[in-house]
């Protein structure tokens, strides 16, 4: 996916080497609208300064729950390992318990590959891998205005992560519309069912693929079957 997707809400961030910095991301998708989008914020060590970052995702049919906030997560890092030149370490925040898991779950067996959300899974780990950045993945509660009675309560990551919320709503409202999904770099195999890319339920989509009327129609006129 082209960095040129990205649109820069805000960037006053100064980049210092070696560095702490944290960065925070949330995904927003609205199922009925069948659009969805993403946005990071990289915070200074003191939380005086940041780089706003959203970015419009298309909306996959047959997606997880969380595979935006997954997909908003490598953008996110993709990002920073771009723009930012020199070695720093860096604190990635996700709300989402179940993506975290996903990226630290082991893969013991080819097969693994294929499973639900694994593509970016496995483009993720090879980002990580190859980005000069130190970087440590942190859990960090979501729509805490919403849960917290008292507003003082609510931790300064949290404060960002519903910043990142709202920007991603902002974006999936009044954004343009998000460039076609393409395989992130590392992604080893994805399937691709009717212009579709098929990211969960796999064996579903494959068994209705396999009885679908253009493949019976297909077999039908290459075996020269008829209804005779």
């Amino acid at each position: 996916r082209p960095a040129s997707s990205n649109i820069t809400l805000s960037d006053d961030i100064d980049y210092t080497k070696g560095g702490k910095y944290d960065l925070v991301s949330d995904a927003s998708v609205h199922i009925r609208k069948r659009k969805a989008a993403g946005a990071w914020r990289l915070v200074s060590y003191d939380r005086t300064k940041r780089r706003r970052i959203a970015r419009p995702l298309e909306h996959q049919v047959h997606a997880h729950s969380y595979r935006h906030e997954l997909e908003t997560f490598y953008h996110a890092l993709e990002d920073i390992t771009r723009t930012m030149p020199t070695k720093c370490t860096i604190t990635q925040h996700m709300d989402c318990k179940g993506g975290l898991k996903k990226l630290a779950q082991s893969i013991d067996a080819p097969r693994t590959t294929m499973d639900t959300d694994m593509d970016i899974v496995l483009a993720y780990n090879k980002l990580q891998k190859e980005s000069h950045h130190s970087v440590v993945h942190q859990w960090v509660r979501g729509h805490a205005k919403e849960k917290e009675e008292d507003p003082s309560n609510i931790k300064p990551m949290e404060h960002e992560n519903e910043g990142c919320d709202e920007d991603a709503n902002e974006c999936v409202d009044y954004g343009p519309p998000p460039p076609p999904f393409q395989p992130l770099p590392g992604h080893k195999a994805m399937l691709r069912l009717q212009g579709r890319w098929v990211t969960t339920h796999h064996r579903p989509c494959i068994r209705f693929a396999n009885t679908s009327i253009p493949l019976m129609q297909y077999a039908c006129k290459r075996l020269d079957i008829t209804e005779a």
